[in-house]
């Protein structure tokens, strides 16, 4: 039992003086080649940090061109230390970063916005597979099964809700040096960005305020007859057919159950 303790600790001691180089290396830990210890620990500190890092670069494309590369990886560093990975798997890694950005002192909720709808995306990318259903399918059922319907979101699909059109920004490869200081402002009104995946690519869909409220309507376990009913009620110009139409041929539901 304590052979075991003992190995826990060395652990643990490893780690710590792993994601801080002010802490003494574990005495355990040998060096051979004639490399002194603490510069070989700190190579290895040094690609272990690396590795984080372009993971999380190769997810936060879009908030790394607009904070330029010096504040992106210093913010990086300091979060990886904050925010270790606690999963084997890297592809789960930097949910917590739109949240640590949110929570540095003068950061523009723009940038934590673009930040998540970025974690989303990759999200989408790696989501669970499933066939997306189809106008056609639709029109397999009677106008009384239509109305008892309740949708079911695609796997790949993320719903965000955000005070800036983020579908705007998502095709950027490149923002003006001066973007960072000239940040857009949010607005009153409350644009709905949906992520999703049908097939093989991801898909960034922006929809008006009427549309938005309806999706996320269904998502309230509403029957597509209760949602339009209430969406109806609050947008009278509403248009249904295509609204219906653009969520279906884009992949976002990929099932329907029929309430008897």
């Amino acid at each position: 039992m304590s052979s075991s303790i003992n190995v826990k600790q060395q652990q643990t001691d490893f780690y710590k003086a792993l994601m801080n180089p002010l802490l003494p290396i574990v005495q355990t830990v040998q060096t051979h080649g004639g490399l002194c210890l603490e510069k070989r620990f700190a190579i290895y500190r040094n690609n272990v940090f690396v590795g984080m890092m372009d993971n999380l670069s190769s997810i936060y494309i879009l908030t790394q061109k607009i904070l330029k590369t010096e504040q992106f990886s210093f913010l990086l560093k300091a979060f990886i230390r904050k925010h270790p990975p606690r999963h084997p798997i890297m592809l789960l890694y930097g949910e917590e970063f739109p949240d640590f950005l949110a929570q540095q002192e003068g950061m523009h909720p723009f940038i934590v916005n673009i930040a998540y709808m970025e974690w989303c995306v990759r999200q989408s990318q790696h989501a669970r597979d499933a066939t997306p259903i189809s106008v056609h399918d639709l029109q397999n059922y009677s106008v009384q099964q239509q109305l008892n319907m309740r949708f079911q979101l695609h796997p790949s699909v993320h719903i965000i809700s955000s005070a800036w059109n983020l579908f705007a920004y998502s095709d950027y490869t490149e923002f003006p040096d001066d973007f960072i200081h000239t940040l857009p402002e949010g607005t009153s009104k409350t644009y709905t960005i949906v992520i999703t995946r049908p097939q093989l690519a991801v898909s960034v869909l922006s929809l008006a305020e009427d549309e938005g409220a309806f999706l996320k309507a269904l998502t309230k376990n509403l029957t597509f007859g209760q949602a339009y009913e209430k969406i109806a009620a609050d947008y009278p110009e509403f248009n249904l057919v295509n609204t219906l139409s653009l969520l279906v041929t884009k992949g976002v539901f990929s099932q329907v159950i029929i309430e008897e």
